[in-house]
């Protein structure tokens, strides 16, 4: 378009000219022309009708490289949105992840923008609450966002670890979408218009990803830990299920020939040294489960199931 665009103003003297005065009086627009346009148009349908005012709507654009004219390969929707809307889930109390789930409700013109809403409508406020409606959703998306701006400010590791370690969830489906987003060479802004009409935008692009990608790349840690519990399941491969506090699973590999040891017995109450080993990423994220191997049995159990 833009090339169209350029030769058609410059098949005829005059015509940058006359186009140049007729900017004069644009005032300069700092974000992106088609996002400006966009809410241009949901301010003006707002003024004549207040009832046209965008809420609980997510628009998501997509532009850069691997976008060509609009055109978006199935697998890049897969790998791009899936974990876009998995955030969201994650982002948001367990109880209410099936009222922020995002559906597509319209596409728009422009590099590539979708239309989402959550499943649900705005919930109503119960007695003794302010009078104005609340969703789920708008805690989650604002959530999700600061994750994104976080990234595209390139903050240290140790800001989003704090803000965001005991979120592992999340953090795996933010690990997938900044993945693809490089792998497809995409650039992903959101603007999010919450269930009272307040807007927050957020983006992604290559300078957020490639920081993103920093911060993802996972090392091995091990260390010697304890581990008490029953033995709950034997495997050929020589692996042990130890069950401890809460139901935990360890699975201790003590190799073929430790499961000829009679302390190995389904039902029998073990306390071992292991050393362990784990995936850690620079914010915390873990991208595999931990990996135990024997070393060896302790006298005394720490404690009583």
């Amino acid at each position: 378009m833009r090339d169209e665009i350029r030769d058609y103003l410059g098949r005829e003297p005059g015509r940058k000219a006359r186009a140049a005065s007729f900017f004069d009086g644009v005032p300069n627009i700092e974000d992106d022309l088609g996002d400006a346009i966009f809410d241009a148009h949901i301010a003006a349908a707002e003024r004549l009708d207040p009832a046209l005012a965008a809420t609980s709507l997510l628009i998501v654009r997509l532009s850069g490289e691997g976008v060509i004219d609009g055109w978006v390969a199935q697998d890049m929707q897969e790998e791009i949105l899936g974990p876009l809307a998995q955030e969201v889930e994650y982002a948001a109390p367990a109880a209410a992840r099936d009222d922020v789930r995002l559906g597509l409700v319209g596409v728009s013109t422009g590099s590539v923008v979708l239309h989402y809403r959550p499943r649900t409508s705005a919930r109503k406020p119960s007695a003794g609450q302010l009078a104005y409606d609340v969703h789920p959703a708008d805690s989650a998306i604002l959530r999700v966002s600061e994750l994104h701006d976080l990234l595209e400010k390139e903050a240290p590791a140790s800001t989003i670890s704090s803000a965001f370690k005991d979120e592992q969830s999340l953090l795996r489906q933010t690990r997938k979408l900044v993945e693809a987003l490089d792998k497809h060479a995409v650039n992903l802004s959101t603007r999010w218009w919450g269930s009272a009409s307040d807007r927050h935008k957020s983006v992604l692009s290559q300078r957020g990803q490639a920081h993103g990608l920093r911060l993802f790349a996972a090392t091995e840690m091990d260390e010697i830990t304890t581990l008490n519990g029953l033995v709950t399941a034997l495997d050929i491969s020589g692996i042990v299920t130890v069950t401890g506090a809460a139901n935990h699973k360890y699975p201790v590999d003590v190799g073929p020939d430790g499961m000829r040891d009679v302390a190995f017995t389904i039902g029998n109450r073990v306390s071992l040294h292991a050393r362990k080993f784990q995936e850690v990423d620079a914010v915390g994220f873990k991208p595999s489960r931990a990996r135990y191997t024997f070393i060896r049995h302790l006298d005394h159990p720490r404690f009583e199931l």
